[in-house]
């Protein structure tokens, strides 16, 4: 690993950003080793950059978190069990331990004297000799005894959990891809009494406590994780639920991601195999170079080192006949093409699959949340049916999810005005090696570029004796995403001064300033319009050039993209927050005739000029599409 790559795993940046801060001079020099004193230097460089939401991998904020806490009563306790942690000297550990004591002996679980011979009692004396040797290395008192102000009851709402959340780091939990599940997401999810259940991304449980019932056999229940202190609560709140000290489900330390070669899913057939798995599994955890590598060695057939991939991968070899698999997992699961193997691994088994919809579910995350649940079928003559998969919207054809990249759609094809029959039916290209894409200009600080100074207010006299090169340096208008409305950019009041060599990253200015078709890249739908100045924008907004070969009229491109119908097809098929090169190649460049597209011309210039009117305009280039694309329909 050379000096570059250490840096990056020590910062948690990719490379792309080290050559950014580089470009800012934020990195000093690099030397021949990395030293504190050199990594403290760029830690204060960059101090507000790693604290930032864009790189909270090492924000070291906090945030009372009343994850199934629904009571006004329970909130307020929650609170002041934080404030009263953040003033004492405790760890978080020895607090989740005094938390945990306090709820099992006002339960009446755990005598204040630890003299019962309760599975409990033994479990909680482990955990108070090993702080308390923690305690005595770092010469630091274990006070157990921190909340016995309160009277904590159990109400099954993880409110250890919530407490646990609440006083770790941000960066902890990012780092690890944990966050807490809504219980709201587990209300349609029951597991018989009868059956065993593991969920092996556990946390501190609260997954378990919603899906169970009071009468399940304990030694059904499976649950592990990699936070040692999570499955301690997770441990605590069984036994909290079933009233029992000495409760024994099957709580263990596993890493479901980086198992040993000889527990891998896929390669043993003596492993303990289960009734139902269900989880939220981490998403995104940040892995280092090496251990990138040893993951894709692990799981050459999926190729990747995404962890809710691998946990998806592993839980299915788990799953014991006619099991069923529920697994919370990010709406990018449907149709990032990173994530292709998973998917058709999953679609080329003996299994029926059901897709239900939560949007944005999870707080402070901005990825969409799907819930997918897979059924183990024993069908011998599976292969030679028709398959379906179920969704929230209908059924969906499983003929009709296609290589290379497999990508599952939320809604049935045939429920949309775009389909595959109408895809079969009609002639079309597409922008696929024939169009440029460039992306706006990258600043590396926005408030710093357009920070009003006195001599940017004063007025454009134009004077005679103005300096060529102070006329070099002129602002000019600079458009964001939000600027781009169908078929028309809006005004702006920022400007910027075109200098390459000052931003972290822009497409060369010749192709600025030439005529474009820009684009909003933050959106659930194309929306865009065509630049004929040559103007300057920013990174939320990014633009194609159609190639002449192409020899399709722009005006045509952009009603078709900026058409109702596209915006159903787009979201149906790529679901994503981002407008992607690779997904707008994708759509369809339906043939017309020079008639079709002189109409068309006609009413593009009509939304250009009358822009007040964008609704009337938009809704009748949609009639005429339609009367195009399907003559017959109504």
């Amino acid at each position: 690993m050379n000096i570059e790559q250490k840096l990056c795993e020590e910062l948690k940046i990719s490379p792309a950003t080290l050559k950014n801060w580089q470009k800012e001079k934020l990195i000093p020099p690099l030397p021949a080793e990395l030293t504190g004193d050199y990594l403290k230097q760029i830690r204060q460089n960059t101090k507000n950059k790693l604290s930032s939401r864009a790189n909270r991998s090492l924000s070291s904020k906090k945030q009372t978190l009343h994850h199934g806490l629904t009571s006004p009563e329970r909130k307020k306790l929650l609170s002041s069990l934080v404030q009263l942690y953040e003033a004492s000297k405790l760890t978080p550990e020895e607090a989740v331990f005094s938390l945990c004591y306090r709820c099992l002996v006002c339960e009446n679980l755990l005598e204040s004297s630890f003299l019962s011979d309760t599975f409990i009692t033994r479990q909680m004396l482990e955990w108070k000799k090993s702080l308390e040797e923690k305690a005595e290395a770092s010469k630091s008192p274990l006070n157990p005894s921190l909340f016995d102000a309160f009277f904590i009851s159990n109400e099954d709402d993880d409110l250890i959990g919530a407490f646990y959340q609440s006083i770790l780091s941000l960066s902890k939990k990012s780092g690890s891809g944990s966050f807490y599940t809504p219980q709201s997401l587990l209300k349609d999810i029951h597991i018989p009494s009868n059956k065993s259940v593991y969920d092996p991304c556990c946390g501190s449980g609260n997954i378990l406590l919603k899906v169970l019932s009071k009468n399940h056999q304990p030694d059904l229940i499976f649950a592990s994780d990699i936070d040692e202190i999570a499955l301690k609560i997770c441990r605590v709140n069984l036994v909290l639920f079933f009233h029992n000290p000495d409760i024994k489900a099957k709580i263990f330390y596993r890493d479901f991601i980086f198992l040993p070669d000889k527990e891998l899913a896929c390669a043993n057939t003596d492993k303990t195999l289960y009734d139902y798995i269900i989880t939220n599994p981490p998403w995104g955890a940040v892995f280092s170079a090496n251990q990138k590598t040893l993951l894709k060695e692990k799981y050459p057939l999926l190729k990747t080192s995404e962890s809710f991939s691998l946990c998806l991968y592993n839980a299915f070899f788990s799953l014991s006949e006619k099991a069923s698999l529920y697994f919370f997992l990010p709406k990018s699961f449907l149709n990032v093409s990173k994530h292709k193997k998973i998917r058709q691994f999953l679609l080329e088994q003996n299994c029926s699959l059901k897709i239900c919809d939560f949007g944005n579910a999870f707080k402070g995350v901005v990825s969409q949340t799907i819930l997918l649940k897979l059924e183990k079928c024993i069908d011998k003559d599976w292969k030679n049916k028709e398959r379906k998969i179920e969704s929230s919207a209908g059924i969906i054809p499983q003929e009709s999810i296609l290589p290379p990249d497999y990508f599952i759609p939320l809604f049935p094809p045939d429920k949309l005005f775009i389909n595959q029959k109408l895809l079969e039916r009609l002639s079309y290209i597409t922008l696929k090696n024939q169009a440029i894409f460039g992306m706006g200009i990258v600043t590396g600080n926005n408030k710093a570029v357009f920070r009003q100074k006195k001599s940017d207010t004063s007025s454009d006299s134009g004077d005679s004796d103005e300096s060529a090169d102070r006329v070099a340096l002129k602002k000019e208008p600079v458009y964001r995403g939000k600027d781009i409305q169908p078929y028309q950019l809006s005004e702006t009041n920022l400007k910027i001064q075109f200098n390459r060599d000052d931003f972290q990253q822009s497409a060369p200015e010749k192709l600025y300033r030439q005529k474009k078709i820009v684009y909003r890249f933050i959106a659930d739908h194309p929306i865009c319009c065509i630049d004929e100045k040559g103007c300057l924008f920013l990174n939320s907004a990014n633009f194609f050039i159609p190639s002449q070969e192409l020899n399709y009229p722009w005006e045509s491109i952009v009603c078709l993209f900026n058409s109702s119908f596209y915006a159903e097809y787009y979201k149906n098929t790529f679901a994503s927050l981002k407008i992607l090169r690779s997904h707008l190649e994708k759509l369809p460049l339906f043939l017309f005739t020079q008639d079709q597209h002189k109409q068309l011309k006609e009413l593009y210039d009509k939304a250009n000029s009358d822009f007040p009117q964008k609704n009337q305009i938009q809704a009748e280039i949609d009639d005429l599409l339609r009367h195009f694309l399907c003559p017959t329909s109504k």
